[in-house]
Protein backbone atom coordinates (compact mmCIF):
# COMPACT_ATOMS: atom_id res chain seq x y z
CA UNK A 1 0.00 0.00 0.00
CA UNK A 2 1.25 3.45 -0.80
CA UNK A 3 -0.09 6.68 0.61
CA UNK A 4 0.88 10.32 0.57
CA UNK A 5 0.49 13.22 2.92
CA UNK A 6 1.11 16.76 1.74
CA UNK A 7 1.83 19.34 4.43
CA UNK A 8 2.37 23.04 3.81
CA UNK A 9 3.61 25.36 6.54
CA UNK A 10 3.78 29.12 6.36
CA UNK A 11 7.30 29.01 7.76
CA UNK A 12 9.97 26.35 8.03
CA UNK A 13 9.57 24.35 11.20
CA UNK A 14 10.32 20.80 12.40
CA UNK A 15 7.44 18.33 12.41
CA UNK A 16 6.94 14.99 14.10
CA UNK A 17 5.28 12.15 12.20
CA UNK A 18 3.58 9.56 14.38
CA UNK A 19 2.09 6.39 12.91
CA UNK A 20 0.05 3.89 14.89
CA UNK A 21 -0.65 0.44 13.43
CA UNK A 22 -3.81 -0.92 15.02
CA UNK A 23 -3.48 -4.51 13.84
CA UNK A 24 -1.87 -6.67 11.19
CA UNK A 25 -3.95 -9.27 9.38
CA UNK A 26 -3.84 -11.40 6.26
CA UNK A 27 -6.36 -11.08 3.46
CA UNK A 28 -8.26 -13.93 5.15
CA UNK A 29 -8.54 -11.66 8.24
CA UNK A 30 -6.24 -13.81 10.37
CA UNK A 31 -4.10 -11.85 12.83
CA UNK A 32 -0.34 -12.01 12.31
CA UNK A 33 1.83 -12.64 15.35
CA UNK A 34 5.25 -12.11 13.75
CA UNK A 35 6.65 -8.63 13.10
CA UNK A 36 5.73 -7.06 9.76
CA UNK A 37 8.20 -4.58 8.27
CA UNK A 38 7.09 -1.33 6.70
CA UNK A 39 9.00 1.58 5.22
CA UNK A 40 8.32 5.27 5.63
CA UNK A 41 9.86 7.86 3.35
CA UNK A 42 9.83 11.56 4.10
CA UNK A 43 10.60 13.81 1.15
CA UNK A 44 10.72 17.52 0.73
CA UNK A 45 8.47 18.60 -2.11
CA UNK A 46 4.98 17.78 -3.30
CA UNK A 47 3.08 14.57 -3.99
CA UNK A 48 3.83 13.14 -7.44
CA UNK A 49 0.88 13.85 -9.75
CA UNK A 50 2.53 12.87 -13.05
CA UNK A 51 0.04 10.03 -13.58
CA UNK A 52 -3.04 12.06 -12.60
CA UNK A 53 -3.40 14.15 -15.75
CA UNK A 54 -2.86 11.35 -18.32
CA UNK A 55 -5.39 9.26 -16.36
CA UNK A 56 -7.96 12.03 -16.34
CA UNK A 57 -7.47 12.75 -20.04
CA UNK A 58 -7.64 9.04 -20.92
CA UNK A 59 -10.78 8.59 -18.82
CA UNK A 60 -12.41 11.57 -20.54
CA UNK A 61 -11.54 10.17 -23.99
CA UNK A 62 -13.04 6.78 -23.05
CA UNK A 63 -16.20 8.49 -21.74
CA UNK A 64 -16.58 10.44 -25.00
CA UNK A 65 -16.02 7.33 -27.12
CA UNK A 66 -18.55 5.40 -25.04
CA UNK A 67 -21.12 8.17 -25.47
CA UNK A 68 -20.49 8.28 -29.24
CA UNK A 69 -20.96 4.55 -29.73
CA UNK A 70 -24.05 4.08 -27.57
CA UNK A 71 -27.11 3.15 -29.62
CA UNK A 72 -29.92 5.53 -28.60
CA UNK A 73 -32.54 3.00 -29.76
CA UNK A 74 -31.56 0.44 -27.13
CA UNK A 75 -33.58 0.83 -23.90
CA UNK A 76 -31.60 0.89 -20.65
Amino acid sequence: MQAGLDLAASQSEPITISIEILEYATTANQALQEPVPFRIEVNQGIIDTRHLWPGLIGGFILAVLTALFLDPRVPR
